[in-house]
């Protein structure tokens, strides 16, 4: 009875053993999955920061490159903006002389205008005048 009953705990105790050693087994088993799949995660986030360090270096490169245009695009605005200046001083100066010549034009046909409507008198005061020189030498010989 003894005996029986030693080879029965005996067994019980290889049982639970070996039930024991399947769980560990089960547990390295599922171990080794979780490492895998950690190791496979962390490559994966690896590449993502890699990835995403390129995008942002891409972006900061953008924003650089779009900075330098914007300088640029001030640059050229602010020299047109002296170029214009300088051609509107131009042209007003222009115009200025122009105006002035205009004037000059103006009152030198205003005085042609009125030297022609004197031209007549001018004409019949001459007309005049050697009609009465002729009447003088005329009344003079008589």
């Amino acid at each position: 009875g003894l005996l029986a009953a030693a080879e029965a705990a005996n067994s019980a105790s290889a049982s639970a053993l070996s039930a024991a050693q399947a769980e560990v087994g089960a547990l390295r088993a599922e171990a080794a999955q979780l490492r895998q799949a950690n190791q496979r995660l962390e490559r994966a986030g690896q590449a993502e920061r890699r990835t995403a360090r390129g995008e942002a270096e891409a972006l900061q490169a953008q924003v650089a490159d779009l900075q330098r245009q914007t300088a640029d695009l001030h640059r050229r605005l602010a020299q047109q903006g002296a170029e214009a200046g300088t051609r509107e001083e131009q042209l007003s100066a222009e115009n200025s002389r122009l105006r002035t010549e205009l004037a000059e034009v103006r009152r030198q046909q205003r005085g042609a205008a009125l030297e022609t409507r004197f031209d007549p008198l001018a004409d019949s005061m001459s007309r005049l005048a050697a009609l009465s020189s002729s009447l003088l030498e005329t009344l003079g010989e008589d």
